[in-house]
């Protein structure tokens, strides 16, 4: 079933697929950071209580899409369940169908077989805060949580973004430049009062990590 599901993330502005059985039960998954299996099952419950309310009055629909504010979850239905991509708004549905069509028996064969077992949530590992005179991996996660307030579960991918879009990468990320990425990361939300709320959440765990940094570095 993950090789139906890379076939699917292949696909230009595809950000990644799962798969639920007729439970909502999560089966496989290809997702960014930040998608727990608690999150996909539950949208997987809600997309299948949507189909099965509507097939249930006499009407049949095979596809159902969540509009978010910066990008879009499409659950198609299938024999045994249903298959759901994460995209951006500007995907090509032509080619987003024709590869549907191309992975859908696969998947449907291999729920049919009952081979499959539901995915289990995994354990958190405890968070710590920020230290050191380097930029943490924590502090990225950090924005992550913030961020994801306003624009949801994309919040990974958009972080991703803005750090790419200073030319830099998280592992040796200047800590210097860590006020710059969080005003980057801001432009991410497509409304000024959010974005200033955003960053009105960043103003202490930013002082914290540059008054750190200066502790170390005296």
């Amino acid at each position: 079933m993950q090789d139906a599901l890379k076939h699917l993330n292949r696909v230009l502005r595809v950000y990644g697929s799962f798969v639920n059985n007729e439970e909502g039960e999560l089966l496989a998954h290809i997702m960014p950071k930040g998608f727990s299996v608690k999150v996909l099952k539950d949208t997987g419950q809600q997309a299948l209580q949507g189909f099965q309310g509507i097939e249930s009055s006499g009407f049949a629909i095979n596809r159902v899409v969540w509009d978010y504010e910066n990008y879009l979850i499409i659950s198609e239905r299938i024999n045994g369940g249903i298959v759901s991509v994460l995209c951006d708004k500007s995907i090509s549905m032509p080619l987003l169908n024709l590869t549907f069509n191309l992975v859908i028996k696969k998947i449907e064969s291999i729920i049919e077989s009952g081979e499959f077992q539901p995915v289990e949530e995994e354990e958190k590992p405890k968070e710590k805060p920020p230290v050191g005179a380097e930029t943490d991996p924590k502090f990225f996660d950090l924005i992550e949580v913030h961020l994801a307030k306003f624009i949801g579960p994309m919040s990974t991918i958009m972080v991703d973004e803005a750090i790419t879009e200073m030319r830099e990468d998280r592992d040796n990320f200047p800590i210097s430049k860590i006020s710059d990425l969080v005003k980057v990361v801001s432009k991410k939300i497509n409304n000024e009062k959010k974005q200033e709320e955003f960053l009105a959440l960043m103003i202490d765990p930013v002082d914290e990590l540059l008054k750190r940094s200066k502790q170390n570095e005296d």
